[in-house]
């Protein structure tokens, strides 16, 4: 029998490096923020309904957060699999 189960590893805090590697990238990204929501308000108004689209829900997002789901499914899930197969049988 095959032990399906994950490995336990133990947590590991990110190493000083990867700690000024990760603020270092934020902190260029801040630096360009401003840029960005400037390349956004601009794409909100292109011709393309696709681009114009996307661009207001990122601008959306970033000034309410994303929305919640409509509807939350709690209790179990009961599923049942119908497989429909088309053509001619190969059997």
């Amino acid at each position: 029998m095959v032990n399906s189960a994950a490995p336990a590893f133990p947590k590991t805090e990110p190493l000083s490096s990867e700690r000024e590697a990760s603020g270092e990238i934020r902190g260029r990204a801040l630096k360009h923020g401003p840029e960005a929501l400037e390349r956004l308000l601009l794409l909100m108004r292109s011709e393309n309904e696709r681009i114009a689209l996307a661009a207001c829900q990122e601008m959306l997002n970033r000034a309410y957060g994303r929305p919640e789901p409509s509807h939350k499914f709690e209790g179990e899930l009961d599923q049942t699999v119908v497989v429909v197969r088309t053509g001619e049988s190969h059997g």
